[in-house]
């Protein structure tokens, strides 16, 4: 388990238990190089999980923490930090993966994501969830960005997805759960940046299977 997902972790559970999902044998995967490390928990009805990626012998690292809700409606929360040859970039990302409007959410997330204006921005080529992706998250690569700016980063924006929740609609399951779903069969088939690694990798049946898990669908 990644230093990020710790601290996000953490954060999210607050008093009550998390338990560990069971990855089985795609808690550890290596391929060229790479190691990838996966891990996942639950805390209530939010699934909290982890790809912790390392490679060029700790030259470059990648660690996602990916957060979803089963019976609140609030946007799916995706925080991803890269190091590579000395450069750091830090995505902060909500998805709309809301069954109603999920607009209200903006203006509180717009305020967070002003506090970190200074920081140079990370161009992200275009991709299809850019429609789904809400003004309110957030792409940066910065000298500037160490340890202690990532993590405060993270933990800001950890607390305005506990803030969405806390002020979000509870909602069926089955239909929150479908609607991720939705989501993640468009990354399998349609193209995100982690899937496309993993099927380069490991292929489409171990790819499905470890998205499914962390996005806490199956």
């Amino acid at each position: 388990m990644g230093k990020l997902m710790d601290a996000v972790l953490r954060k999210i559970r607050g008093e009550r238990e998390a338990e560990k999902v069971d990855m089985g044998d795609l808690a550890v995967l290596k391929k060229s190089g790479m190691t990838f490390r996966l891990s996942a928990f639950d805390a209530g009805d939010v699934r909290v999980s982890n790809i912790d990626m390392s490679a060029m012998l700790g030259l470059m690292k990648m660690e996602s923490v990916i957060v979803t809700a089963s019976e609140h409606d609030v946007p799916l929360y995706n925080y991803d930090v890269v190091k590579a040859m000395g450069k750091k970039t830090v995505l902060a990302e909500f998805y709309d993966t809301c069954l109603n409007d999920a607009s209200k959410f903006t203006e509180t997330g717009m305020k967070v994501k002003e506090a970190f204006s200074g920081l140079g921005e990370y161009g992200r080529g275009e991709r299809w969830y850019d429609a789904i992706l809400l003004p309110c998250s957030l792409a940066k690569t910065d000298r500037a960005l160490n340890d202690e700016k990532i993590g405060g980063i993270a933990e800001r924006y950890t607390d305005l997805f506990l803030e969405m929740y806390g002020t979000s609609e509870a909602c069926s399951p089955e239909e929150k759960k479908k609607k991720t779903a939705e989501y993640v069969s468009r990354l399998l088939s349609e193209g995100g940046a982690s899937t496309d690694q993993f099927k380069k990798l490991f292929g489409d049946e171990t790819t499905q299977k470890v998205f499914r898990k962390l996005f806490g669908i199956g």
